[in-house]
């Protein structure tokens, strides 16, 4: 009687020879590859989900693989593998107005996912991550991460532009040693903060809508106001001033019976006496 030893038959295993993780978010660029090792050849391969029947899948997405081995004699092994992906790519930005007239606008761009660093082109050409002492105006920007994936973004930089006003004068014509009143008038005039005055001969008070003047000669005055973004405009007006002796005819004189300036208009200093 003889004893005979049969060692058992080893099941196949699996390992893996490549694990392409996908690159950029939602993806399907990357690959797993797997190698059977021991058991009897050969190897019937299966995937779940079912995206191969070969050691090798591609055009794979993030997510979990388990590949199963069946070899010949029906023994079985599996292995499991999960392919992790990057977050989503995002970019966001803020912008901050560009002010009178002048290129000083700026977009703060906020980069977040995807694979740093970032790279960054401008529609105006730039390759900074921010932006400066912009126009207004439209501006888009590609971010593109370490893999090369990318985000665009479209920003749009406002402009404030100075509040506007009018101005006009209780009377442009007066005799020598009266005043009148610069008058401001404005769709805005709570976003006004400051007013100024030139020249300053002349002028008996100031506030922010109102200036009383008492000019000595004819002066034509410019006025400039300051809003609360930094902008200025100004306008001009000139007052008459009749000199003693001297008569002013105003020009507002269109007599066609509509009650606007019908009348004849005369601005005097120290005359007595006048005829027609």
């Amino acid at each position: 009687k003889k004893t005979f030893y049969i060692p058992p038959v080893p099941s196949p295993t699996l390992v893996a020879t490549q694990v392409k993780h996908p690159s950029c978010y939602g993806s399907k660029d990357r690959a797993i590859k797997v190698k059977a090792l021991e058991g009897t050849p050969p190897y019937a391969f299966s995937w779940e989900p079912a995206v191969s029947s070969s050691s090798e899948a591609t055009d794979l997405a993030a997510g979990k693989y388990t590949i199963r081995v069946r070899d010949r004699n029906g023994c079985t092994n599996q292995l499991s593998i999960e392919l992790t992906e990057p977050a989503p790519l995002r970019v966001s930005a803020y912008t901050t107005p560009s002010r009178c007239d002048r290129p000083s606008g700026s977009v703060t761009l906020s980069v977040s996912g995807g694979t740093p660093p970032y790279k960054f082109q401008w529609s105006n050409g730039a390759t900074s991550q921010n932006l400066s002492s912009l126009k207004p105006g439209i501006y888009s920007v590609e971010v593109k991460d370490q893999n090369g994936c990318t985000q665009s973004l479209t920003v749009n930089v406002p402009q404030f532009s100075p509040v506007e006003f009018t101005l006009s004068t209780s009377k442009s014509v007066i005799p020598a040693g009266d005043t009148t009143e610069l008058l401001l008038a404005s769709s805005n005039p709570s976003l006004i903060v400051n007013t100024s005055v030139s020249p300053e001969e002349g002028v008996a008070a100031k506030d922010r809508l109102a200036i009383k003047v008492a000019p000595q000669k004819t002066t034509t005055y410019t006025v400039q106001i300051t809003d609360q973004n930094g902008c200025q405009a100004e306008r001009t007006i000139s007052i008459t001033v009749v000199e003693p002796g001297d008569v002013h005819v105003l020009e507002e004189f269109s007599p066609n019976g509509d009650g606007v300036n019908d009348r004849l208009q005369l601005v005097a200093n120290k005359i007595t006496s006048l005829s027609f």
